[in-house]
């Protein structure tokens, strides 16, 4: 099955499925839904908005390197604006991450996937205490979104270029735990399994870890599948644009399709 119709079917599942806050019964999951997803609107950033528009008109060519799956084929040189336009969450789900780590307030952040930054400026907005670890593999989008975190004054991020094969392991060597960890930066089977075994080894019953793009392709969705049903995972819950999951020992292990 192709890769466009499987998304558009997995929609419409998802869109039969779903439920919103009613159906959740546990107070943690109840509070949780209620101030994360349905506050997502409010989260928007007028400035982090602007510097999405910037990204969306930029004529300036830049030299690409294809190291995971990504939205489409581009040229090894291309246009930031292209690549913007088709790469870059859109504006509610960039804020849903916000409302994430405003609610759960984690001391350790890291990011699989800078891309220009947009979702790393309203992780650190809404998380100004946490650090930050953010990881990019293309050296020029990189140098781009290491510009960006200049200009707005954010100094709790640390970005790290390279191949998240090469730089994950250091990059979290010296974190006691991961708090918060957001993968959006290979969409395929094996490499997402990887890295979400390697960051399990960090992970306590206060973690929360987010996956982007979770019906993005069948490999997608088998890796989501089986970090759902994995026995640390104890509640996951399915957004369709995110997977959400945790590790809270006082749960009976339970999943859910929710209204995103």
């Amino acid at each position: 099955m192709g890769r466009i119709l499987f998304s558009i079917l997995s929609f419409l599942i998802h869109f039969i499925k779903r439920k919103d806050e009613h159906s959740l019964h546990s107070p943690f999951l109840f509070d949780f839904y209620n101030k994360t997803v349905k506050l997502k609107k409010q989260f928007v950033s007028e400035e982090f908005e602007n510097e999405r528009n910037s990204l969306f008109s930029s004529g300036e060519q830049i030299t690409l390197s294809q190291l995971g799956a990504q939205t489409r084929n581009f040229n090894s040189s291309s246009s930031i604006g292209n690549i913007s336009k088709s790469s870059l969450s859109d504006v509610y789900q960039t804020a849903f991450l916000g409302t994430l780590v405003a609610y759960l307030q984690p001391k350790t952040i890291l990011e699989l996937g800078t891309s220009f930054g947009i979702s790393t400026c309203y992780l650190s907005k809404y998380a100004p205490t946490s650090r930050i670890i953010t990881l990019e593999g293309n050296d020029s989008i990189a140098q781009n979104a290491s510009k960006r975190f200049q200009k707005l004054g954010f100094d709790n991020i640390t970005l790290i270029k390279g191949n998240f094969d090469d730089t994950l392991h250091e990059a979290i060597s010296s974190l006691p735990n991961l708090d918060f960890v957001f993968f959006d930066g290979n969409h395929r089977y094996a490499p997402t399994m990887q890295y979400f075994n390697v960051c399990l080894a960090k992970s306590t019953e206060e973690s929360t870890f987010v996956f982007h793009d979770i019906y993005w392709s069948e490999e997608m969705a088998k890796a989501w599948s089986e970090i759902k049903n994995h026995p640390k995972v104890l509640i996951s819950i399915d957004l369709y644009y995110f997977g959400v999951v945790f590790f809270r020992t006082n749960q009976p292990k339970q999943d859910f399709i929710l209204k995103f």
